[in-house]
């Protein structure tokens, strides 16, 4: 059963022995379950944390690698490819942060991801995407089912994402903006007006930000070049400073 707790009224202990004291914001419990096993991994909001590494405060997987069945993360900043247990972000990170997943798990296994425990403000909403298909997940009101049809051993396909719904517009042009990889001059495409300032962020399938450019908000059809990147699947990520959000993967010949 998924525990909510009022970061006003209740404090919670510090989840790593002999560290400095911290103002700790919110801690969110994210977990996995089949019909015999389940995971769980744990993401942290206090002043001290960043989206590189926090030595004493982030945590990697015991041995440095993950089992079979788990659940981690990567770190948003700095990714090395090592799976974090615990992650710890900053206070400005709670309302607008993309986190990538890796999971664990063997084909023909049916999953659910869900909150186990989560402590922070009512306003912020989780959200699981689902790149393969190409779908969000509000976490805060329901779980996250599916079935895997081959074996999952990597991150690139999920990712976790905070919000503030207080925050939140109304406007959907990203939705109709088009973005496309033009093969003949290894560029990506962003086509249609963006009207507001937009940033476009590159990952590969380890969830790395390789490249990040701003977009100008006044042009129709802008091209971003990416002929120093190898051929292969890259995710592209567009995110305007409305906190309006898509992505979309791109193969890149």
């Amino acid at each position: 059963m998924r525990k909510i707790v009022d970061p006003i009224d209740e404090d919670f202990d510090d989840f790593i022995v002999g560290r400095a004291a911290l103002a700790n914001l919110g801690n969110l419990k994210l977990k996995i379950q089949n019909n015999t096993n389940n995971f769980v991994t744990d993401f942290y909001f206090n002043t001290n944390g960043s989206l590189g590494l926090d030595p004493g405060y982030d945590a990697a997987m015991f041995g440095g690698s993950a089992p079979a069945f788990a659940l981690y993360s990567h770190l948003v900043e700095g990714n090395s490819g090592i799976p974090m247990a615990i992650q710890t972000l900053g206070q400005s990170d709670m309302t607008n942060v993309t986190v990538p997943l890796g999971l664990h798990a063997d084909d023909g296994m049916n999953i659910t991801l869900s909150i186990d425990e989560i402590n922070m403000p009512s306003t912020i909403n989780v959200y699981l995407e689902d790149v393969e298909t190409n779908t969000y997940t509000l976490l805060n009101n329901g779980n996250y089912n599916f079935s895997t049809s081959s074996t999952l051993n990597d991150v690139g396909r999920f990712f976790l994402r905070f919000s503030d719904n207080q925050l939140s517009t109304n406007d959907t042009s990203l939705d109709v903006i088009e973005i496309f990889a033009d093969q003949s001059n290894r560029s990506i495409i962003i086509n249609g007006q963006l009207n507001v300032k937009t940033e476009l962020k590159l990952y590969d399938l380890q969830g790395k930000i390789i490249k990040s450019t701003i977009l100008d908000p006044f042009v129709n059809r802008q091209s971003v070049d990416v002929s120093e990147f190898a051929q292969g699947i890259y995710l592209v990520e567009i995110v305007s400073n409305n906190n309006t959000k898509r992505i979309k993967k791109l193969i890149i010949k």
